[in-house]
């Protein structure tokens, strides 16, 4: 159920943007103002972000889906991955809270150096996500912290909101193409930055933790190996 209503949702909001700017700048151009053709432009730009963002979350999902079968393709995946925390930690969370959700005011970042078993992508996908859920889940003027220290056995980060939280029941619902409070919420997505976040986190023999209130926000805490 949460499958067939995501997904044509996530396809066709980003659609409509692109064919009605496009059309409006095939059939008008000779007559739109240069500034709002421009606006018109960045919308199709960004929609065009959402559908490239759905591709490449639906084909790590996938393949994910086949790594966790397959001890042999699981070491396959992680065998490359080195990074140092920190660049994540200090590079992604700026990328989201400029780009998705024009929050730079409210984001704050305290994070140690420290090399762990994972590829930088896939730690860049981690951090992303779960800084994603922290702005979409609470309002604007309220802080968003990112942590992140060097332990004797592991890297450990945490994102933590005042938003809305999640109630255990939504706590231990977190799946792929599982939304919550969509009518509450404006949701870009399939619902996977969580489960992707827990998933690519696990392949790597780490751990997620979510604590949380349902209106007091939420705290996300990720141990990952050293490498």
């Amino acid at each position: 159920s949460d499958l067939t209503q995501n997904v044509p949702h996530e396809l066709r909001t980003p659609l409509v943007t692109i064919l009605g700017c496009t059309q409006l700048l095939r059939d008008e151009w000779g007559t739109l103002d240069g500034e709002f053709a421009g606006h018109l432009l960045d919308d199709v730009y960004r929609a065009g972000m959402r559908l490239e963002r759905f591709v490449e979350n639906f084909s790590l999902y996938a393949q994910l889906e086949l790594v966790g079968r397959d001890e042999e393709s699981r070491l396959d995946f992680i065998a490359e991955g080195r990074t140092d925390a920190r660049d994540a930690l200090t590079t992604q969370p700026y990328v989201v809270a400029n780009t998705r959700h024009e929050r730079l005011d409210d984001l704050r970042i305290e994070a140690a150096a420290g090399i762990v078993r994972m590829a930088s992508s896939y730690l860049a996908k981690v951090v992303s996500e779960l800084v994603d859920n922290a702005f979409k889940f609470s309002e604007r003027g309220t802080p968003v912290h990112v942590t992140g220290q060097c332990r004797s056995d592991a890297y450990v980060f945490t994102i933590q909101d005042g938003g809305s939280g999640m109630t255990l029941a939504q706590q231990q619902r977190v799946a792929a193409f599982v939304q919550f409070d969509r009518a509450q919420h404006e949701q870009q997505g399939l619902g996977l930055g969580l489960h992707l976040a827990r998933a690519l986190t696990h392949v790597h023999g780490g751990t997620l933790a979510i604590e949380s209130t349902a209106g007091k926000g939420a705290r996300v805490t990720v141990r990952l190996p050293l490498a």
